[in-house]
């Protein structure tokens, strides 16, 4: 991974401070430490998962009935308080199969000081997600309604991991609250790939600072045509120098709903390979939405909508060029300890070159239905069932029907400190 400049960024937040008020820091306590342990019980009919080069959409099965007990996810989260106004964020984690034993996910600097009347100010700089998923609201960046995020959400879990510097400023208006964050970044050059040789997923796996994916296997003509490209993705990888940006908007009414917009583009270099890493051009628009409906039930909705390109234009055509959307309705409900939740996905990604040797059409949708509760304060128990089906032609290369359902059922008995 090329090193960037953010330290820099990061030296200009921590000098912007007013007073060294560096008496109120809180380094290692049982406020700023936390962790979990979550392990699965799951069965599962579906195909050969994406984690092992199939093009399974769920986190877990091998092509035939799937049953086992497996870490779903060991994190551990340090938030320091290094004063009033500085504070830092670094998340751990270790998952089977992942590809460093133990890996970094975010970690950044956080700057936030007094508000001056109805503005507050915000900046962060390191690693992080950018603030799209309406979902992911629980410890260590992961969803609080289910187990399983949606489709645009776990691809923003996968491939869209920055590194950069993002400023946000907040104010209210006549009791309406309205928000600008912007942001500038790099190493997410290759965000684009999965999407477009394997399709949408449903799961909940991050990538890491220093960790890479399999592409799914793919037949000789397919390898012959991308002989310079790698088996695996890197998602965090730097390939071409230049930077990314994003910018969204907020507002929120009187009302008891929430509205949101981000506009999102790598700038990348589509031309640009470097052992084997193609960057990729991928920009797109991601809408989102909460509406309470009472006290303890909510509607959660986004759409996103754009495109990615990557190779060299022969003479017309780009080597990889497709479109993608997808959305989802989520409904939760609590009740005491017990919440209840609802959501149906919707997805497609339109192929726009190329497609007699790499037809990386697709469509499909997803019901998620789940349950959790909270056993004390920590300790809780969640399950889930959840069923994809989806059409992708790109699977006759590994002799299988191009329409597959997967079906997967999950229990998880999550220890948080």
């Amino acid at each position: 991974m090329k090193s960037l400049p953010l330290h820099a960024l990061v030296a200009a937040l921590a000098a912007s401070q007013a007073t060294p008020a560096f008496a109120e820091a809180d380094l290692f306590s049982r406020e700023t430490l936390h962790g979990r342990l979550d392990l699965r019980a799951v069965a599962s009919d579906a195909e050969i998962t994406w984690l092992d080069k199939g093009f399974g959409r769920t986190r877990f099965g091998e092509g035939g009935a799937n049953a086992g007990l497996d870490i779903g996810n060991a994190a551990l989260v340090w938030r320091p308080r290094l004063s009033w106004t500085l504070s830092g964020y670094a998340h751990l984690q270790a998952n089977p199969g992942q590809y460093n034993g133990v890996d970094l996910v975010e970690a950044f600097l956080k700057w936030k000081p007094m508000p001056h009347g109805d503005l507050r100010y915000s900046a962060r700089a390191g690693m992080f997600f950018p603030p799209i998923s309406l979902e992911h609201d629980g410890l260590a960046w992961t969803p609080t309604r289910t187990i399983t995020p949606s489709a645009i959400n776990s691809w923003i879990g996968e491939e869209v991991l920055v590194l950069g510097l993002e400023g946000a400023v907040e104010t209210n208006l006549a009791g309406h609250r309205f928000g600008l964050t912007g942001a500038a970044f790099q190493h997410n050059d290759t965000s684009g790939t999965l999407l477009t040789y394997r399709g949408w997923a449903l799961h909940d796996v991050l990538t890491t600072a220093f960790g890479d994916f399999d592409i799914p296997t793919r037949g000789p003509v397919w390898t012959s045509f991308y002989a310079t490209q790698a088996p695996t993705t890197e998602p965090t990888r730097e390939v071409d120098g230049r930077w990314g940006s994003y910018v969204r908007l907020d507002w929120a009414p009187p009302a008891p709903f929430s509205f949101n917009a981000l506009y999102y583009d790598n700038h990348g270099n589509p031309e640009v390979v470097e052992e084997g890493q193609y960057g990729w051009r991928t920009r797109f628009v991601n809408v989102g939405a909460t509406i309470r409906l009472g006290e303890d039930t909510e509607l959660l909705s986004q759409l996103m909508t754009g495109e990615t390109v990557m190779g060299h234009q022969m003479p017309i055509e780009w080597m990889a060029d497709v479109g993608y959307t997808s959305a989802f309705v989520l409904l939760s409900h609590r009740m005491g300890d017990n919440t209840i939740a609802g959501r149906l996905d919707w997805f497609e990604v339109s192929d726009r070159t190329f497609e007699a040797i790499d037809d990386n059409n697709e469509d499909g949708w997803a019901a998620t239905i789940a349950y959790q509760r909270r056993i004390n304060d920590h300790l809780s128990l969640a399950v889930e069932g959840l069923h994809v089906d989806s059409t992708k032609p790109a699977r006759t290369d590994q002799g299988l029907d191009p329409e597959q359902r997967d079906t997967q059922i999950q229990t998880a008995l999550r220890l948080d400190f």
